[in-house]
């Protein structure tokens, strides 16, 4: 397949002292002519739903309503059932199938180069990886939100097979279904040229493909530093997967005592306050949006409730399943009144 070098428009831009997003490694595009393409082996699940109702104003990705598969991802509409004849993107109204696939391989690894410790000064870099599941996307990409400044958009047409080390000191020996079964490609971009002043600052990330038909479908958002790498830290984010409207919830997550340490918290998309308490293995996370008693307060609950950091013991080696699970939640309306919340039973597992 035919390479494509991208333009980078994020070349010499500063936020917050992180300077520019730049692409490493050659690999394979994936265009809108690669619709025809078989379907990447693996597990999905599909849903003959009406598409107006996602069609009408913004383009919405929608959700499954089988709750088996509540916290799967939108991966396209297509005309048949085998999801093998993408959807024109002009067609707003009718009965199509929507293929939906574990939100895993929508998620976000980082590494950072070996020789970068409490130590290094100069700068670092922090590379990020996610994948797809096939070449039937138009783009995809990751948005980069660090402190008060304005998000940074990056999106590229390349995805690559595998990675290797290419002089950039940042290693990833891994194939694409470390995420998921179904993962194929990689997408990458990297920060280059971070300060040791900003090894500790907190960076969201959230990686995002645009289906053939045109909507866009954000994935698993997390946040990373460069002091993750050397301090054996792992963020756990956790979300929420519904349109409910609340103005305040807690949720109790459980984590191993013997293995990790609760390191402290960054405060997710949905509520404006968060506090966070950890005792004997339970970290309890209280959000809050405006006054419960303001009819404004209601919030649609979509979104990364919180990023959990916690510290790998001296010891310990990560274990090769998840160690964290969801105990408890308890979420309600402005009205006071109790509101059901669709939250993944296991928090996501690693993904340093």
């Amino acid at each position: 397949m035919k390479k494509k070098k991208l333009a980078n428009d994020l070349l010499g831009k500063t936020v917050a002292g992180l300077l520019a997003l730049a692409l490493i490694l050659s690999g394979i595009c994936f265009l809108p002519t690669d619709a025809e393409e078989a379907q990447a082996a693996g597990t999905s699940h599909v849903e003959q739903l009406e598409i107006s109702r996602y069609k009408e104003g913004n383009v919405k990705a929608p959700k499954p309503t089988n709750s088996e598969y509540k916290d799967w991802i939108f991966a396209g509409w297509y005309t048949d059932r085998t999801c093998e004849i993408a959807l024109d993107k002009n067609t707003v109204s009718g009965s199509y199938y929507a293929k939906f696939i574990p939100a895993e391989v929508l998620s976000i690894r980082c590494q950072i180069p070996v020789d970068t410790n409490e130590g290094t000064t100069g700068t670092s870099k922090l590379r990020i990886v996610s994948t797809v599941d096939s070449l039937r996307y138009s783009k995809v990409g990751f948005r980069l939100e660090i402190a008060n400044n304005a998000p940074i958009d990056y999106n590229t047409t390349t995805v690559y097979s595998s990675i290797k080390v290419t002089g950039d000191g940042v290693p990833f020996a891994h194939q694409p279904s470390v995420f998921d079964d179904i993962s194929k490609y990689f997408i990458t971009a990297t920060i280059t040229n971070i300060p040791s002043t900003e090894f500790a600052t907190g960076i969201r990330i959230t990686p995002y493909w645009v289906t053939l038909d045109g909507t866009e479908v954000y994935g698993v958002s997390r946040y990373a530093r460069v002091e993750d790498g050397y301090l054996n830290i792992v963020n756990i984010p956790v979300r929420l997967y519904t349109d409910a409207e609340v103005a305040a919830g807690s949720l109790t997550v459980d984590f191993n005592e013997e293995i990790f340490d609760f390191f402290g918290w960054d405060a997710g998309t949905v509520f404006d306050e968060m506090k966070t308490a950890e005792v004997n293995g339970k970290v309890r996370c209280v959000g809050l949006s405006g006054e419960i008693t303001d009819t404004t307060g209601n919030v649609t609950a979509d979104g990364m409730y919180a990023n959990l950091r916690f510290r790998l013991k001296d010891d310990k080696t990560l274990p090769g399943s998840s160690s964290f699970t969801v105990s408890g939640e308890n979420f309600c309306n402005q009205a006071e009144q109790s509101v059901t919340q669709d939250v993944s039973d296991v928090v996501y597992k690693n993904m340093n």
